[in-house]
């Protein structure tokens, strides 16, 4: 499980990119269609760019966490429309805004709809807002979740979700 993680680390890096074109701070409904590039560095404006992920070929996440207020994060799904060299280029798909229960909340990738019995198996697309409230060892209980869908659509998610706690070596 250890080398999922450090897989992860590395798809976190790859996956986060920058929007190319600058956006209003706030207004994430902007970022649908906006042209994105796994080579670039820029955040939107007045937000942190927190990596991302791929959640299923060819789609992937972008997460933002506001400058001023830690507690409000971004979520940006994006399709790979092609590519700028080595890099991949993404398009803004749908986008969906959270607020944290803290400003400490942080982003799980590996997460499951339910309680913290059973085997733990991970649903794709499946991304949880975790603090540090613990569901059972190695496991955490998420305060907010975000499904991704087939076609990139981003919906909240109502029922308990649990996610690995990376930071606990799971």
């Amino acid at each position: 499980m250890k080398a999922s993680i450090a897989v992860l680390c590395g798809i976190l890096v790859i996956a986060g990119g920058g929007v190319a074109n600058a956006q209003p701070t706030g207004d994430e409904r902007a970022l649908v269609g906006a042209t994105w590039s796994g080579g670039e560095t820029e955040d939107v404006p007045g937000y942190e760019s927190w990596g991302g992920s791929y959640v299923g070929d060819p789609l992937a996440v972008s997460l933002f966490r506001s400058s001023s207020n830690p507690r409000d994060w971004i979520v940006v799904s994006k399709r790979e429309v092609g590519r700028d060299g080595q890099h991949a280029l993404w398009r803004g798909l749908d986008t969906i805004r959270l607020n944290a229960a803290s400003s400490e909340t942080f982003v799980a990738f590996e997460c499951r709809r339910g309680g913290a019995t059973g085997e733990f198996a991970p649903e794709a697309g499946l991304i949880g807002f975790v603090g540090r409230s613990e569901a059972a060892p190695g496991l955490l209980q998420a305060e907010q979740a975000v499904q991704v869908g087939a076609e990139g659509q981003l919906s909240r998610v109502e029922a308990p979700v649990v996610c690995a706690d990376e930071g606990a070596g799971i």
